[in-house]
């Protein structure tokens, strides 16, 4: 006979609950007062029962606090369920049953800026789909038919909800039929489905910002006319019913994904890159996601000043480990010799330490007279030594299955190559 699957610990659950049903009990008498404001506030405000509940894994992961409130309120509100086993195992069971009910398909239109040369031409932004891992990157799906094969064909996702399509499209300006699609699966429930879906869009943009800064794509051309999109979409591979999610910051590009730079990517093991964020959690690729983030918020910023100080922040992000060295002189040592060859080292190092001194001109003195040079250095710089930093894990990953052990041989291998071992 099989155990039968459990996400939580129901004696553990059961005893939180049974310690605060006499008091839920009690209010519940008041309720024919003028004062009573609810019972289930005994519930759903007890710290304790909630960290219990957000300790065990699938639930920490994949559900959130409102959707663990609707369960509790069901069983012991709506149903009076006031046994505390029972109750605990009926939301143990509801958990269970609900799964396949919080897998959804993540759809996020992205405008990307076209250079000037590709906005009068015929080809359109995108063109068909290209896989990236456990991303898709597509061309626009121009009518509810042709987003449902997609979804079908990519998904296996039977039907999308026609009415929820033409509901959910009119806010977004028709995004969903204008832009390309950047779709993925993702499982839970409001808050955390959203949470996931949109940690995984922002590193899925920044890698390719780094990409497109170290392989030199082209630039887009802002214009007045772009379309600023605000919302995502999540479509539920069940019912095919459609949710919008708004985002903190328009999901803009501001490079031209020409044929070429998307051969570049997958030339590059870019699907290896960017499929990391889906199982990789290790202190060096924490790291890495720091140090994208803070690329990308320097790529994209409208003050020059700032956006400088996130690129070097961004290189901090990966290198600084020893308090007890320069920090000046370890970036540029680690950099100059990890990334670029021989005969370019020396005049690297130099100039990092030159952006290194401006940084701190900046954040020490007030002193705020930089160049425009200086910020294009200490972009490239940043994205040269990102993208060698992945290079470096991935030869890493390799040789090291014990998580644990790989910030340490990142910096070992660091030293080595200084020393010139390897």
């Amino acid at each position: 006979m099989s155990t039968p699957e459990t996400v939580l610990n129901i004696n553990a659950v059961a005893k939180r609950i049974k310690s605060l049903m006499p008091r839920y009990l009690e209010r519940l008498k008041e309720q024919d007062s003028e004062d009573y404001t609810g019972a289930f506030q005994v519930f759903e405000e007890d710290t304790v029962l909630f960290e219990l509940l957000f300790s065990y894994p699938y639930i920490s992961r994949y559900l959130d606090y409102d959707y663990l409130c609707g369960i509790l309120h069901f069983f012991i509100v709506h149903n009076e369920i006031h046994d505390p086993v029972k109750a605990a195992e009926l939301m143990n069971e509801q958990i269970i049953g609900s799964k396949e009910h919080l897998d959804w398909v993540a759809v996020y239109p992205i405008n990307f800026v076209r250079s000037l040369g590709s906005r009068f031409g015929k080809r359109k932004v995108i063109e068909g789909s290209h896989i990236f891992g456990r991303f898709t990157l597509s061309e626009p799906q121009e009518s509810h038919s042709a987003l449902e094969n997609f979804i079908r064909e990519g998904y296996g996702v039977d039907h999308v909800d026609q009415s929820a399509y033409l509901h959910q499209s009119e806010p977004s300006d028709q995004a969903l039929k204008k832009l390309p699609l950047l779709s993925f699966k993702v499982h839970g429930s409001d808050d955390a489905r959203a949470l996931t879906a949109s940690t995984k869009l922002r590193y899925f943009c920044s890698l390719f910002e780094v990409f497109a800064v170290y392989f030199d794509a082209k630039e887009g051309m802002k214009t007045s006319h772009e379309t600023n999109v605000h919302h995502g979409f999540f479509i539920n591979k069940m019912t095919g019913d459609i949710d919008r999610t708004p985002l903190t910051k328009p999901t803009q590009m501001s490079f031209d994904p020409v044929p070429d730079f998307i051969q570049t990517l997958k030339d590059n093991d870019f699907s290896y890159f960017s499929e990391l964020v889906f199982h990789s959690n290790d202190t060096l690729f924490k790291k890495l996601r720091s140090a994208l983030y803070f690329f990308s918020k320097g790529l994209n910023g409208s003050d020059d000043i700032l956006n400088f100080i996130s690129y070097v922040i961004a290189i901090e992000a990966i290198f600084s480990k020893d308090k007890n060295n320069p920090i000046k002189i370890t970036l540029s040592e680690h950099i100059a010799i990890l990334c670029y060859p021989p005969e370019e080292r020396f005049d690297i190092f130099k100039r990092i330490k030159a952006i290194y001194d401006e940084r701190s001109k900046i954040v020490h003195s007030g002193q705020f007279d930089l160049s425009q040079d200086m910020i294009r250095q200490a972009r490239e710089i940043a994205a040269t030594a990102i993208y060698h930093c992945f290079l470096l894990y991935r030869e890493l990953k390799a040789e090291e299955s014990d998580n644990k052990k790989i910030e340490g041989l990142f910096f070992q291998k660091l030293q080595h190559k200084r020393l010139g071992i390897i």
